[in-house]
């Protein structure tokens, strides 16, 4: 293994990256991000026998708990009672000068379903106004709402598996219907937007899930994004599915998933997503949990969040990731920095993109100097490498082709080897 003594570059700071998970945060699941003028409010499973407790940032980097020992929805402070436990996947948007927060939550029957509750304030305390909001005999989770650009809000559901056998399987499936104009009725009867049917999908033995939707629209399209298989596996992953309308066809992308685990360097089960942009608004970010501890997985879950773009009409993670990455809003043309440095496919000891000079020695049993990787932390910038006896330069080119950054990398050659390689 190499290892590494490293000096920080005075015109770089640690500041302008990020590091997964984020803001400290785990005990979580489901995380939901809405963005008040300029100060995000994050939303998840998170006191599940009680509500939801609520955290702000104004960088979507570090989060604060704003309330401490008080929740944003409390079960015990409600006019309207419902639920006894299971309080997960809050979601709140703001709609006609407040908020409405919507939620599932297990109801005296036993059985999951989503309520509606109401809000003057992102930080609550939201107050039940229809719970349950609907009941077709089954258990239900999992309730985003979307309003179109006409004003038509749609709320897509999942229908748990617990009383959904689908093919002689529990499955889950996502359900979307119109809602009306105060959103406290579902429109029509529901529509399939989600079933489990690619390949992928059946990694979690005889039950089957699609759970979780998210819905962006962009240039006339609409993207839904779901999770897939047991939350509690590292099979979780996020998929997506485009249609020309809310109510479908909803199509699946065949090259699902678009998020998934990466185990090599320390990611698993990411999913239950939603989205956010950047304080300067330019900038879309993923936002979804993974489980705290990889090798137990299960329910206890941290926040992280990815930048996302649109290709070809397909929405591309740039996830996940766990190297450090610029800030929400950093001029990322201007980017000028590295992900990774790996000399003989071996990862540099030490690397961070703002630290510019290393001194290592030549690896052990090692008679050449080291073939180099490096890889730009984004994909627009350019990399060029310079060796000069022992002293490696690596000259990385910002989008820009303005800004640059240099790494330098001096590797300590034993004196027995240095007149062999004519140093």
């Amino acid at each position: 293994m190499l290892s590494a003594a490293a000096a920080a570059d005075t015109n770089s700071s640690d500041d302008r990256y990020y590091v997964n998970p984020v803001g400290g945060i785990d005990a979580i699941g489901d995380p939901y991000i809405l963005k008040v003028d300029d100060v995000y409010y994050l939303y998840a499973t998170s006191a599940g026998d009680r509500g939801f407790r609520v955290w702000t940032s104004l960088d979507l980097v570090n989060w604060t708990d704003r309330l401490r020992y008080a929740l944003a929805l409390d079960k015990d402070n409600q006019e309207l009672k419902f639920g006894t436990g299971s309080f997960w996947a809050p979601e709140v948007i703001e709609y006609k000068g407040k908020f409405y927060m919507v939620y599932n939550a297990k109801d005296e029957d036993g059985r999951l379903k989503i309520a509606l509750a109401v809000s003057d304030d992102p930080l609550g305390p939201f107050m039940n106004i229809k719970a349950p909001l609907f009941d077709y005999g089954k258990s239900y989770i999992d309730g985003h709402i979307f309003v179109d650009d006409d004003g038509i809000p749609y709320l897509f559901y999942t229908v748990d598996v617990g009383y959904n056998i689908v093919r002689g399987r529990k499955t889950s499936q996502i359900y979307v219907q119109q809602m009306s104009e105060d959103l406290t009725e579902l429109i029509g009867e529901p529509v399939l937007a989600a079933t489990p049917e690619q390949g992928w999908e059946f990694q979690s033995g005889s039950t089957l899930w699609n759970e979780g939707p998210y819905v962006l629209k962009h240039e006339e399209k609409y993207y839904m994004t779901y999770s897939s298989n047991f939350y509690g596996s590292s099979a979780y992953a996020v998929g997506l599915a485009i249609a020309d309308h809310p109510l479908g066809p909803w199509v699946k992308y065949e090259g699902n998933p678009i998020l998934q685990s990466d185990l090599s360097i320390g990611v698993s089960g990411p999913g239950h997503n939603s989205f956010t942009v950047s304080p300067d608004g330019t900038e879309l970010f993923i936002v979804y949990h993974t489980h705290t501890d990889v090798q137990q997985r299960g329910g206890n879950r941290n926040l992280c969040i990815d930048r996302v773009r649109f290709e070809d009409e397909i929405l591309v993670v740039a996830g996940p990731t766990r190297s450090p990455q610029p800030y929400p809003s950093a001029d990322v043309t201007a980017i000028a920095s590295l992900d990774e440095i790996k000399l003989n496919d071996r990862m540099l000891t030490g690397f961070h993109p703002s630290i510019t000079e290393y001194r290592i020695p030549l690896p052990f049993g090692s008679a050449d100097m080291p073939e180099v990787a490096a890889v730009p932390t984004l994909p627009g910038a350019q990399v060029e490498l310079h060796v000069d006896g022992n002293i490696i330069e690596i000259e990385v080119t910002a989008e820009n082709q303005v800004d640059k950054m240099y790494y330098t990398i001096e590797i300590i050659i034993p004196p027995y080897l240095q007149k062999m390689l004519g140093q």
